[in-house]
């Protein structure tokens, strides 16, 4: 009887190392990212979480501004062509529904955008 109380009293104190051993960790990582991002120095924990965060939201906000401009871009482009006189006919990988994932079938059966260009046909 005294093997099992024995046994129990070891399992407890090797609870309480993992515990200290992953709030340090813990502690390490926050550090690290608090250096590394510059946020956060002389600010209480919450604050410094929130701070994080924002930085992180901003950051998803610039990627999207991003990508709404380089849509704008190709679209500008598109206008010009068609002024120039080069037709653009769209593929069907350039439909929005080709470049969605979806349950049913991977996204990785979409293939990258290929507009083909036709020269205007010159009548003589």
């Amino acid at each position: 009887m005294n093997y099992w109380l024995r046994m129990r009293v070891a399992l407890q104190g090797v609870t309480l190392v993992a515990l200290v051993a992953g709030s340090m960790a813990m502690k390490a990582r926050k550090n690290e990212i608090t250096e590394a991002t510059g946020i956060g120095e002389g600010l209480p924990r919450n604050e410094q979480s929130a701070e994080i965060i924002k930085e992180q939201k901003r950051e998803k906000e610039r990627e999207e501004f991003e990508e709404r401009l380089k849509g704008a871009q190709e679209a500008h482009d598109a206008e010009v062509r068609i002024r120039k006189g080069v037709r653009v006919v769209p593929t069907v990988e350039d439909s929005p529904a080709a470049k969605r994932s979806s349950w049913w079938w991977s996204s990785s059966t979409t293939k990258e955008s290929s507009n083909k260009l036709e020269e205007p046909s010159k009548k003589p």
